[in-house]
């Protein structure tokens, strides 16, 4: 209503991705979260388009995707918010970045992977050729 009375702001696009995750975090409306959201960042600007994409994949895509699918997404706002010099945000970016590897798996599977290659140096020290291609993590 504020934006149809009095004009758009610089930080209209923000303001509605933020309602947009409120839309879920109080309705559980997962429609209208995304919705907003996506409509907060197509009204984005250069200075708030990390705001309004951390919004969306932060509090709203991992509702609706795998939350897998905010990885990538998260780690390249990380970038972008430090190469505008948005310090605040890269380092939102990068707790919500680890938060959600955690939570999709990828922390354990990266550490189970480290640990079988550690254990397959020390075997192939023993025995280079006594079976461990069995332990030979696949890609």
């Amino acid at each position: 209503r504020l934006m149809v009375k009095h004009g758009r702001s610089e930080f209209d696009s923000f303001a509605l991705s933020a309602y947009g995750g409120l839309c879920y975090a109080f309705f559980k409306d997962i429609k209208g979260a995304f919705r907003f959201g996506q409509l907060g960042l197509s009204l984005s600007n250069q200075t708030t388009v990390t705001r309004s994409s951390f919004v969306m994949h932060s509090l709203i895509m991992h509702w609706r995707d795998n939350i897998g699918l905010t990885l990538d997404p998260l780690l390249n706002l990380l970038k972008e918010s430090f190469e505008i010099g948005d310090i605040e945000y890269a380092c939102a970016n990068a707790v919500v970045y680890s938060i959600h590897m955690l939570h999709s798996g990828q922390a354990i599977i990266q550490a189970i992977i480290q640990q079988q290659q550690a254990c397959l140096q020390e075997l192939t020290k023993f025995a280079p050729s006594s079976g461990s291609d069995l332990l030979r993590p696949t890609q």
